[in-house]
């Protein structure tokens, strides 16, 4: 006889589906909790190992130190305020008589004529026709710009350089070029070497995206966002910041300078939190701030335009030369390192020759390795220093003695050691504002470099490299002059007591793609940069070196903001040339 099953009934499904509802809802809710736990446990700084308690903080009242400010009451910036006199050089260049008061182009509310920029594709170049040259010859190069209609440029501005190269030989050098402010220029170029040499030349800034750089400043736009986050306990605010109290949208501002080191540094007061309770900081890419066409200006193809006009020339060794010996680079004075011509250096079989100095130090691991020993490696700057920092990890095989990175633009200060060697490496980003884009970071993290340089103690060997650039690049140049001057003067003073110390600025690079951040992060800053270290390191160039890399980057035809593997190698064992032989 078979057996009949009973069916559940309706009432006995329905209490067995809600209780397996209940179950699921249940587990999904006990698991949130527990992400959300140990992601606020993470962003808590309290609860993190590396959380160094702010001294004077109160998280209860309002640290009395840090004073707040109304901005209604504040002046506006005035224009010494925000560019420097190697700026003011340039300006002379950019506008007619009255014009830099009243931008007509703004006034008005026209956006720039693209077709009205200098033109790589109708530009030319011309050398003097020549059956060969001969090495150390400088080549004369007459250049002439035109714009899109095809017409011819009548007025100067436009930033136009030069370079040599040989590729089958992995030869490059930069050259120089006059502006003769009436749309016409001469490059000048020494060669360098024998063989098929290739002349480029490139308008790297149009005249007009020039003047948007110092159009952004000059109205005081933000073209990069950081913000501050103030917390109590559970209580979270955020607030925009910038170097000026000038933030749109806030009546009332934190001058939080004396918890960045000194440097100016401002946030908007947060409404229930106070200023005293700043705990990190963050950063995103804002709208563009001007007309949208405006922009185009700074499209690939508008910057960095090589001229299509081929040039070659043959180069052949001069027997009537006798070769002149150079000095040892580590025997180079410190002074010799400021004041060099173009070009500073040249690759060759991409290895990278001085033209002031022979570096006799072999690019070898154990060279490098034996070079640091004994010593301390401080790198104060930014990503471009981050990567000499894992490039030395990997090359040399160093132990990361610091806290493991969670990801590849790791900001905290972290540390390298060789046993084998007995020397040790350090990064940490500088002050602010740095950027960064991968989460909220510790506020801690950027501790000034000045700062570390004040703690070194007297009678010290260490080497100490300073870099400050691409995060400055969207503030005025006077901010990064006022970061300069107070790192020189903690130069200054770690010389005087310990003279065995050596300091190294690594100046600026030249670079071609910034991808979304054109308009922003621009090389064209490099050379005013470079002005701005020459004259804060003034009083102390005898003692300290300079790192020039900008006929490097340029001859090298160097793309993005971080080099490659071959240019950084290359600046890495340059540095190490001057110390050791």
């Amino acid at each position: 006889m078979a057996t009949v099953e009973k069916i559940p009934s309706l009432r006995v499904l329905f209490a067995l589906l809600t209780l397996n509802t209940a179950v699921f809802v249940g587990y999904w809710i006990l698991r949130l909790l527990w992400i959300s736990q140990d992601q606020f446990d993470f962003f808590d700084e309290t609860k993190r190992k590396d959380y160094i308690d702010p001294v004077g903080v109160s998280h209860i009242g309002h640290d009395r130190s840090i004073q707040v400010l109304h901005t209604n009451f504040l002046p506006r910036p005035r224009h010494e305020d925000l560019f420097t006199e190697f700026d003011d050089v340039v300006l002379s260049g950019l506008y007619e008589e009255d014009e830099y008061i009243h931008d007509l182009r703004l006034d008005k509310h026209q956006a720039v004529d693209i077709n009205g920029i200098a033109n790589g594709s109708f530009s030319t170049a011309a050398v003097k026709p020549m059956s060969h040259y001969y090495v150390n010859d400088i080549l004369y190069v007459s250049i002439t710009l035109h714009n899109g209609y095809f017409k011819r440029i009548l007025r100067g501005g436009d930033e136009v350089r030069i370079w040599i190269k040989e590729p089958d030989r992995g030869a490059c050098a930069n050259g120089y070029v006059i502006d003769h402010h009436n749309g016409s220029y001469t490059g000048m170029v020494r060669l360098l070497w024998r063989g098929r040499v290739h002349v480029v030349v490139g308008i790297a800034s149009s005249r007009e995206a020039i003047r948007l750089l110092y159009t952004i400043h000059r109205e005081g736009y933000l073209v990069r966002q950081m913000f501050a986050i103030f917390q109590r306990r559970h209580t979270y605010e955020m607030t925009l910041c910038a170097y000026t109290p000038h933030l749109p949208g806030y009546d009332a501002v934190c001058n939080l300078t004396n918890m960045n080191h000194g440097l100016p540094w401002y946030c908007g007061h947060p409404e229930f939190l106070t200023c005293a309770e700043w705990t990190r900081t963050g950063a995103s890419q804002p709208p563009w701030p001007l007309y949208t066409d405006d922009r185009k200006v700074f499209d690939l193809n508008n910057v960095h335009q090589n001229l299509r006009s081929p040039i070659q020339v043959k180069v052949i060794e001069d027997s009537r030369q006798n070769g002149k010996r150079l000095i040892s680079c580590n025997e180079l004075p410190p002074s010799a390192t400021w004041n060099q011509a173009t070009p500073v250096g040249y690759f060759l079989n991409w290895r990278w020759h001085s033209t002031t100095c022979t570096n006799t130090l072999t690019n070898t691991v154990e060279s490098w390795n034996k070079c640091l020993s004994n010593r301390r490696l401080w790198l104060h700057g930014d990503s471009t220093l981050r990567q000499w920092f894992t490039y030395l990890k990997k090359r040399l095989t160093l132990r990361l003695t610091s806290e493991i990175w969670h990801y590849d633009q790791w900001p905290y200060p972290s540390t390298l050691y060789s046993r084998q060697y007995n020397y040790a490496v350090f990064w940490s980003t500088h002050e602010l504002p740095f950027t960064n884009t991968e989460e909220f970071v510790l506020r801690h993290a950027h501790k000034a470099a000045h700062v570390y340089i004040d703690e070194l103690p007297a009678a010290n060997r260490d080497i100490v490299i300073l870099h400050l650039y691409l995060h400055f690049t969207a503030y005025p140049p006077t901010l990064l002059q006022t970061h300069i001057r107070r790192i020189a003067q903690s130069v200054k003073a770690l010389l005087a007591r310990a003279p065995a110390a050596k300091v190294f600025v690594k100046g600026p690079h030249a670079f071609k793609d910034n991808k979304n951040n054109r308009g922003v992060i621009d090389d064209y800053w490099g050379t005013i940069y470079t002005q701005i270290y020459k004259k804060e390191f003034k009083d102390v160039q005898d003692r300290v070196y300079f790192l020039d890399f900008w006929d490097m980057t340029v001859a090298a035809e160097n793309d993005d903001v971080h080099p490659n593997v071959t240019v950084y190698d290359a600046m890495i064992h340059n540095l190490l040339g001057y110390i050791c032989h």
